[in-house]
């Protein structure tokens, strides 16, 4: 596969999943934006759940080929994507099975916000005063595109609103439609960069 190839095997591979209208290329500029956006909306929206630390964008913007994709509610959303740290322990995260839900949400030791699910029991065992609760946003594995035969990893990460609204501007749509966007991180086989002589695996691809 040329190097020409790979991103219309990327794209292509994107719109062929349910739910994803569109698909853009990042560029080096986009990526210290999105960097100074996650930066910004960590500060802002630090607050009763802890302080914001999307890990899972941090990722991706670290990542040899940096996409984003917007999606319609067709889409199949990553789950259980956010977890709440209290210095080594979970003591919350976001659960989308609903029967197990329906199950804690009977559990006196656990409080359910919307598909939130808080364990009350962590929390009064952990009272640590020099520790602050963390809210840790991850990213998922996206096997669809690491089945490619170039590619060694794949993560997808849910960006905040901020550069929500940035990656649409991009792509020419209005920041307050009902779509979400996401930002996929991946990078090639180490083989594979080294016998086309395009880049290392640590390095930056632009294509």
């Amino acid at each position: 596969m040329s190097i020409k190839n790979i991103w219309g095997k990327i794209e292509n591979t994107l719109k062929s999943i349910k739910g994803i209208e569109e698909t853009l290329l990042l560029n080096q500029a986009d990526r210290h934006y999105i960097l100074g956006l996650e930066f910004s909306d960590e500060k802002k929206s630090s607050g009763s759940l802890g302080i914001k630390n999307n890990t899972g964008v941090k990722k991706t913007l670290g990542s040899q080929i940096l996409v984003s994709f917007l999606t319609n509610q067709e889409y199949d959303w990553p789950e259980n994507n956010l977890k709440l740290i209290y210095g080594d322990e979970i003591v919350g995260e976001d659960i989308s099975d609903p029967l197990e839900l329906a199950r804690l949400e009977k559990c006196k030791d656990c409080c359910v916000m919307g598909n939130i699910v808080f364990y009350n029991d962590r929390f009064k065992s952990l009272k640590a005063p020099d520790l602050e609760l963390e809210m840790l946003i991850q990213a998922k594995p996206f096997p669809e595109v690491e089945n490619i035969s170039c590619v060694s990893e794949a993560m997808v990460a849910l960006p905040s609103r901020l550069s929500d609204s940035y990656i649409k501007s991009r792509m020419g749509i209005e920041s307050n439609n009902s779509m979400g966007t996401f930002l996929l991180g991946l990078d090639l086989k180490p083989d594979f960069c080294t016998n086309m002589e395009y880049c290392e695996p640590v390095e930056v691809c632009n294509f």
